[in-house]
């Protein structure tokens, strides 16, 4: 008699037949060499894993096994079992992810697509299209060991080129008690990919060369440290907590910051809470033009020209005063970020988009939100026309 329980030749035969190819052969660590990162890109991406292009979600472990220990010497088949295999089988990304894949660590991602959870911050999962340059990193900002919004960051300038996050439901209230944060990851993959508090102690400068640090701000009298996503518009305490990093502020003129950019956010706020039926999905970013805050003689961290922000909501109350609901489903913001002349001016997206076309170092076919923020028919395509 034979036992067919877990550990045993059959049980782990069975495993092995449920490996996808690229697992069982992997091109680039030879036969028999199981790869975490192997499977997520099959998943995400088959056409580039079957060319053999994987991503660098599971690079910083290593997490690499050979399967060779555990299959490649056993000489039983499948076929000779299967009258004793009686157990529902669980579905193969699933039975590979419990047995085999450590949690993705890299949360400096290539694509905002490659952590699940990360892509619910983006409209219809889809990031602002046209911001192009590569030396751009995308942050899956994680706090708690929870996604909480995505951000593009320049590490030149030190600062975000936008945070993309969804409104959470309001009273408004703000919190000024949390600790201020970094992404060691932009500077190490290390780590379990949340971002840190800063310590008391000495920071590597690593981390300095990489991102902005406390001590940019600490003897700049004109500026304040300006949310992009604002803990106002995130209601749990682990949403707010995870605004307090420095990857998600950047330098605003004092006046401006507690003046119109703050009754900005606040109109918003009372805006998407009435009218906003359903999620909301909000888009704040900046422009530059080479001004920068510096330290010890070294240019730091730049200072925005214009601070930018749109949003979207398709499910908002269609009984509204008809001047709300001509701001729905979308609308766009923008301002300079000066002593004077701060004035907020709302547009259209699609007038924003073209005033970023004319300002900022993006494509032509720069779109903030996926198709324009039209929400999905319901219908099929040969019937949408009749809506």
């Amino acid at each position: 008699m034979f036992s067919d329980g877990p550990g045993s030749k059959f049980h782990q035969e069975q495993e092995y037949a449920f490996l996808p190819s690229s697992i069982k052969r992997s091109p680039q660590r030879g036969a028999g060499m199981y790869q975490c990162k192997a499977l997520i890109a099959e998943q995400t991406n088959p056409r580039a894993a079957a060319e053999g292009a994987v991503p660098e979600t599971c690079q910083s472990r290593r997490q690499s096994m050979r399967i060779e220990r555990g299959f490649k010497k056993r000489s039983f088949h499948i076929s000779h079992f299967q009258s004793f295999d009686k157990r529902p089988r669980m579905s193969t990304p699933l039975v590979l992810t419990l047995l085999f894949c450590y949690p993705a660590s890299a949360m400096v991602v290539n694509d905002f697509n490659q952590v699940e959870q990360c892509k619910n911050s983006l409209y219809m999962g889809t990031p602002p299209r046209g911001f192009t340059r590569p030396t751009l990193k995308k942050i899956c900002q994680f706090y708690a060991d929870k996604p909480r919004y995505v951000t593009l960051y320049d590490p030149h300038d030190r600062i975000p080129v936008y945070s993309a996050y969804t409104f959470k439901k309001t009273e408004g209230d703000r919190r000024v008690d949390y600790p201020w944060m970094y992404e060691p990851q932009l500077a190490e993959m290390d780590g379990n990919g949340n971002m840190l508090p800063f310590p008391t102690g000495y920071l590597h400068m690593k981390f300095e060369d990489s991102q902005a640090v406390l001590d940019d701000y600490s003897d700049v009298v004109l500026y304040e440290r300006g949310h992009l996503n604002p803990d106002q518009h995130q209601s749990t305490p682990h949403d707010r907590a995870a605004t307090y990093t420095l990857t998600n502020v950047v330098p605003q003129i004092r006046e401006f910051n507690i003046g119109p950019w703050r009754e900005y956010e606040e109109r918003i706020r009372v805006r998407l809470n009435n009218f906003c039926r359903g999620t909301a999905f909000i888009v704040t970013g900046v422009t530059t033009t080479g001004h920068a805050i510096h330290r010890n003689n070294q240019r730091r961290v730049g200072i925005p020209e214009d601070m930018w922000s749109a949003y979207c909501c398709t499910d908002y109350d269609r009984n509204a005063p008809h001047d709300v609901r001509t701001l729905f489903p979308s609308h766009g913001a923008m301002a300079k970020n000066a002593k004077e002349g701060n004035s907020i001016h709302e547009m259209t997206v699609q007038e924003l988009e073209m005033f970023l076309i004319n300002h900022v170092n993006v494509d032509k076919n720069l779109q903030i939100f996926y198709d324009n923020c039209r929400a999905p028919s319901p219908l099929p395509v040969y019937l949408q026309h009749t809506i």
